[in-house]
């Protein structure tokens, strides 16, 4: 009878365990997969006799988006902040650099720059319009506008750039080969130059990264080390480079934190 009361009470645990959806947990299921993303970059350039010392710091929200980096010199009180903002679509909307003190151009006195960005069909960047900031946000005076063209893969293949206060206009070509730009014609209406670039193996510290005028750092599959010697941490991501040839002496140190992600 005592046997026959513990099975009838067993069964009732397991219909209740069912009726309520609890289950054991599954030892097989993967957990949280530990990632690396940049946090802080502090870059030391030789100009003449004088170091110029450059310090970043990223911030990202809940979801992953950066949305603010401050820079600063060799005083951490002047800030350059930065400020990402984002569309319905989860895209940049436009992007805002104040500056750690403003100036007076004409009769407008300027407090930093706002990038404002356009898409094309496919949801990539095509336009970046550049503008001054005048102070408490009453104006904005345009300045520059960036068109970006891509190819097949949308990776940009081309960035040109017009100052809308002058005849100056410029652009980069960019030819890929493994995922990234190894071979740059910059043009002017003056003149015509031509690089080539080398790269590592180890994931692109500013993969994702991006500035208030656009670049293909972020688009980059890896580092950048022409004229560098690199050092890695133990995960395999750039911390530290040391410039040699026209970079000689220059230095720029890496910062990661660790976020989880399925």
């Amino acid at each position: 009878m005592r046997i026959g009361s513990i099975l009838i009470r067993l069964s009732y645990i397991a219909v209740l365990l069912k009726l309520t959806g609890c289950s054991a947990p599954k030892t097989d299921e993967p957990g949280p997969t530990p990632h690396y993303r940049l946090h802080k970059t502090t870059s030391y350039a030789i100009a003449g006799r004088t170091v110029n010392v450059d310090t970043t710091v990223f911030t990202y929200d809940a979801t992953g988006r950066l949305t603010n980096y401050e820079s600063h010199g060799v005083d951490p009180k002047l800030i350059r902040k930065t400020t990402l903002s984002y569309n319905t679509a989860d895209r940049i909307d436009h992007i805002d650099q104040i500056l750690p003190s403003s100036y007076v151009d004409g009769v407008n006195r300027i407090i930093g720059f706002r990038a404002v960005y356009g898409y094309n069909a496919n949801g990539n960047a095509e336009t970046v319009k550049l503008s001054l900031i005048t102070e408490a946000f009453t104006l904005f005076i345009p300045q520059d506008e960036y068109s970006l063209t891509y190819g097949a893969d949308n990776i940009p293949t081309k960035i040109s750039h017009v100052n809308l206060n002058s005849p100056y206009q410029d652009e980069y070509n960019y030819v890929y080969s493994g995922g990234n730009a190894v071979k740059v014609r910059y043009s002017t209406h003056t003149q015509t130059v031509d690089y080539s670039y080398l790269y590592d193996d180890k994931p692109n510290a500013y993969k994702g990264i991006v500035k208030l005028i656009p670049t293909i750092d972020p688009y980059n599959k890896n580092n950048l080390i022409s004229d560098l010697t690199p050092t890695y941490n133990e995960q395999g991501y750039l911390i530290k480079t040391i410039g040699s040839g026209q970079y000689q002496g220059n230095i720029a140190t890496y910062e990661y934190e660790q976020y989880l992600s399925k």
